[in-house]
């Protein structure tokens, strides 16, 4: 294994600083250098991204933007100014210029986990499913599909290093890719392993904070850590420790705005109001503070950081002044992937609920103070030095469930802890008896399960000659979709064709007077994927399966939705389909935050009565670091959502301008509300409430009763009836209805 740098190639970044996804873009081996080099060339011509772009190889057309988020951090590309604009590093613009294909697979892999490695396990044959499990084994990439790995494949091949032989579906290394292997750093494997085992037994010194900062801590109590900031805020060049250093470094000693804002926009490519943005989050985060009417200067404890350079003392001030931060380092001993640990989290810390972008922030800050590490594709772990981080600081006690048994919780808290323990207990036994050949009829039963789980109309079958699940789709009043689900079992992990008769599953379809027909499995492997694909039959793992379950436990999908996840045309339908209902969530969540906030700055209300237009939304909502900014659309479709009568969280003002009714918390548990009367009707309710009355001890002061008025009907029909004058339209007189009221009222009880 090489040790030594290529000093003329790029320099290849640590491990947990490579991504674990690969670059992409559309293509099969023959097409994807090209399209890759005509979408460098367009860029280089034309920095602008939300323009059209059309692959060479096939002629479809997409956007620039939606092609680089597909490269994503490739080491090719960099965009600026919130994504719409893009330029070409300097690895990618030499790359272009000598039309080097190992070039390019040596910055994709300095960027990039098992790239290059791949090459080296690649020493004898082997099949892509034999890679993946290498992957997992060796390096802790847990991968549910092919996918990441053919990626990677595809490149090394379209690059000339290596081969698939058609026979038997393996690939091997070519004397190309030997010579680039030899030329490149490579993990090393054990490294995981090793570090691992050091890490239980290594003493680690931890720096003390300086004097100012450690009595900051020493005061850190419950009350004042329940009150941090959710989010972190926008700061230009990124949440790391280097752009936070090198913006305060630049208001020191002092600065003016001015010069702040030309320094941001001159030098990191952002707006003017993305760098006002950055500094005032540099004030919130009390990293500095203003001191004159347009000038900043870091503060006493910024200095002290500063001055010592000791970047664990910055950790411990963003921990000091933003929410969950210090508590990531706990959520990790409980979850070992981001999935699980923004559930824990979530659970943990029900007040202070971190969004998956802010979490994704908080844990690259993490990493870069080497407190966590990253071990696979979406795993990290505490690092020894965390461990003493963690068991140094104050952090605040979790909540709920996260906490103990949850014995204190409310019914409802306990029923809806009680509804994720099952979904995840669900997941759990999907994968363990897709395994479980001995018994093939638990895992028919664990698949019927999970889809009623999910929202399905299912049917467990399973006798000889029918299909063992059968499920209905409920699309729309009109479109019900009959599917038929064969379930697989193999103690290996791997169903192969020896297993799978196509012409039966067809059988079974027309038996059952099904439109379709899906295939689950732990995982599929030889001519199985390719006939099932020509078939059009859909194979679903048992890990996919639990993946939806747990994801259904943040966010629940409909049926029509499971639908388009499943027989999606487009591998990336599955992520899309749940991106799109997260996004709409999170877009709900946003705007009435917002709106709430407005709504109590004293600022916003003596301007606008604290109102805010869907534009104003707009210009707060478009510098977050999501991934995305939110649309004017989707501003729109939350904004209709929010002011709906049954909701009522805003209401719309003059000029088209809203205003929050209730703050979060309030709007959350009228939501909640309104699914149990969606779910149960009303007629559990006034028993409920009844339930709940206190009962009184001594007798109340009687109060006169006060009826409420009579049908007008009633009325004019008693009137007629007892020969009183009354006309047939109009205003029933006060007298004439306290005379009906008089003659109809029960005897009162004197007892």
């Amino acid at each position: 294994m090489p040790a030594v740098q290529d000093h003329n190639w790029p320099t290849v970044r640590s491990w947990s600083q490579r991504r674990g996804a690969a670059p992409w873009v559309p293509g099969n081996v023959d097409q994807v250098l090209e399209n890759l080099i005509s979408l460098l060339g367009d860029i280089r011509k034309d920095p602008a991204t939300d323009r059209p772009f059309r692959w060479p190889a096939d002629g479809s057309t997409t956007t620039v933007r939606a092609a680089l988020r597909s490269l994503g951090a490739s080491g090719l590309v960099v965009t600026t100014d919130h994504g719409t604009s893009a330029e070409l590093t300097l690895d990618a613009v030499r790359f272009l210029g000598t039309g080097d294909a190992r070039y390019l697979i040596a910055i994709i892999h300095s960027h990039t986990r098992l790239i290059g490695e791949i090459l080296l396990l690649l020493h004898d044959a082997k099949t892509h499913d034999e890679l993946n499990r290498l992957a997992e084994e060796r390096y802790g990439l847990s991968w549910t599909t092919r996918d990441q790995i053919r990626r990677r494949t595809t490149w090394l091949r379209a690059a000339g290093l290596l081969d698939l032989w058609k026979g038997s579906n393996k690939l091997v290394i070519t004397e190309r890719g030997r010579d680039l292997c030899s030329r490149l750093v490579l993990h090393d494997p054990e490294a995981i392993r090793r570090r691992s085992e050091s890490d239980a037994s290594e003493g680690v010194v931890l720096d003390a904070p300086g004097p100012m900062l450690a009595r900051e801590l020493e005061f850190l109590d419950g009350a004042l850590l329940a009150e941090r900031k959710i989010q972190i805020g926008y700061i230009a060049g990124g949440t790391s420790i280097e752009s936070i250093r090198r913006l305060v470094d630049l208001a020191t000693p002092v600065i003016e705005r001015s010069d702040f804002v030309s320094h941001c926009t001159g030098h990191l490519k952002v707006k003017p109001s993305s760098a006002e943005q950055s500094l005032l989050t540099l004030v919130a985060l009390g990293l500095v503070e203003q001191t004159g009417l347009d000038t900043f200067a870091p503060t006493d404890i910024t200095l002290e950081w500063l001055s010592a350079d000791r970047t664990l003392d910055l950790v411990r001030i963003i921990h000091c002044r933003i929410s969950v931060v210090g508590e990531v380092l706990l959520g990790l001993t409980h979850a070992g992937d981001t999935s699980n640990l923004h559930r824990w989290l979530l659970d943990a810390y029900p007040e202070s609920p971190v969004k998956r972008p802010e979490l994704a922030k908080r844990l690259a800050f993490l990493c870069e103070a080497d407190l966590i590490e990253p071990i696979g594709y979406t795993r990290h772990r505490i690092t020894a030095l965390g461990t003493a981080f963690l068991g140094a600081t104050p952090v605040l006690p979790p909540s709920g469930s996260a906490a103990g048994d949850g014995s204190d919780a409310s019914p409802q808290a306990a029923e809806q802890h009680g509804h994720v323990r099952d979904l995840i207990a669900q997941a759990r036994e999907v994968v363990e008896a897709a395994t479980d050949s001995s018994n093939y009829k638990r895992f028919e039963r664990a698949v019927a399960d999970s889809f009623q789980a999910l929202g399905l109309d299912v049917e467990w079958i399973g006798n000889s000659g029918t299909t063992d699940v059968s499920a209905v789709f409920w699309i729309s009043p009109t479109e019900h979709r009959k599917i038929t689900i064969e379930a697989k079992t193999d103690s290996g992990g791997v169903i192969s064709d020896k297993d799978i008769d196509f012409k039966t599953l067809e059988e079974h379809r027309v038996r059952h007077e099904a439109d379709r027909v899906i295939l689950v499995g732990p995982g599929f492997g030889g001519r199985v994927p390719a006939r099932a694909s020509s078939d059009r039959i859909p194979l679903v793992t048992a890990q996919e399966i639990a993946d939806w379950l747990v994801r259904s436990v943040g966010t629940r999908l409909f049926p029509r939705e499971i639908f388009q996840l499943i027989f999606g045309s487009d591998p990336s339908t599955a992520d899309g389909v749940w991106a799109a209902v997260e996004r709409r969530m999170d877009a709900v969540h946003r705007v009435g935050q917002a709106l709430w906030e407005s709504g109590n700055d004293p600022t916003d209300i003596a301007y606008n009565q604290g109102r805010l237009s869907v534009r104003d939304l707009w210009r707060m909502l478009k510098t977050n670091t999501a991934a995305a900014p939110i649309s004017q659309e989707e501003i729109e479709q939350a904004i209709n959502f929010l002011t709906s009568p049954v909701v009522a969280a805003a209401e719309k003002t003059k000029h088209d301008e809203y205003s929050a009714c209730a703050s979060l918390p309030v709007v959350a548990a009228r939501l909640r509300s309104l699914a149990d009367v969606i779910e149960n009707g009303n007629a559990l309710r006034p028993a409920r409430h009844t339930a709940a009355r206190p009962s009184l001890r001594t007798r109340a002061v009687p109060v006169p009763r006060q009826d409420p008025k009579p049908a007008p009907d009633l009325v004019r029909s008693w009137a007629a009836a007892t020969g009183r004058p009354v006309s047939r339209a109009g205003r029933l007189p006060a007298s004439l209805i306290a005379d009906y009221q008089a003659a109809h009222q029960a005897p009162h009880d004197e007892s």
